[in-house]
């Protein structure tokens, strides 16, 4: 099976958020503390969870990179992905395809 994805989505983006922060060992709470991080591409996201629903990847968010290859398959007809491979976050598989 061949995935597409525009390859402009093989990317992360900057995430932002506006949480609270508390300390519970000296009973002090910061509101409205900002953080940032980036995040796979949404794009990207989507095909990620499509995906796993279909069987062909394991998602494993306790670590980088952990997801693993179920189902052979290929994204844009030019990287092949077999099983057991790593199947690796946004950015790397833009890094890889613009080698190929």
């Amino acid at each position: 099976m061949n995935f597409i994805i525009d390859e402009e989505h093989l990317c992360s983006v900057l995430e932002e958020r506006v949480t609270s922060l508390t300390f519970l060992d000296v009973n002090l709470t910061f509101d409205d503390v900002k953080t940032t991080a980036f995040v796979d591409h949404p794009e990207f996201s989507k095909l990620r969870d499509r995906l796993e629903s279909e069987g062909y990847i394991k998602v494993c968010n306790s670590t980088w990179n952990g997801d693993r290859v179920l189902r052979p398959f290929s994204l844009n007809g030019k990287m092949e992905f077999q099983i057991g491979e790593t199947f690796q976050c946004s950015s790397a598989l833009g890094i890889r395809m613009k080698l190929l």
